[in-house]
């Protein structure tokens, strides 16, 4: 079976956009591991409401409302991981998974800025 980003036409560096009723977030994690397995760096995000990544969608949680620090982190995170996940707040209760909770043990770095 060819991989989704066989499919697709992408250019070198693409901003991808995924739109409609169900499916975006599996769509978006599986697309972001099959470019992080080729190599590239990938951010993912939303501009709506995200469920809380499942162990193994993203290598790094990043949580931060201010820009210069959110940018910091992504940096940070470009050391160790391939796929990051970039959030302004964490939405407490959204899962995709029945027995997945915030609080259980991920296979990611989920870091937030203290509050002030």
């Amino acid at each position: 079976m060819p991989l989704l980003c066989d499919l697709i036409d992408l250019p070198a560096h693409p901003l991808i956009s995924i739109v409609g009723a169900g499916g975006k977030t599996t769509t978006m994690y599986t697309l972001a591991s099959e470019l992080a397995q080729r190599g590239g760096g990938v951010i993912t995000t939303t501009t709506t409401q995200i469920f809380f990544p499942e162990p193994g969608q993203t290598g790094a949680l990043i949580v931060a409302a201010e820009t210069p620090t959110l940018l910091e982190m992504i940096s940070a995170a470009w050391q160790q991981y391939r796929r990051v996940t970039v959030a302004g707040a964490i939405i407490s209760g959204l899962t995709n998974s029945p027995d997945f909770s915030p609080d259980s043990p991920m296979n990611c770095s989920c870091r937030a800025e203290p509050a002030r």
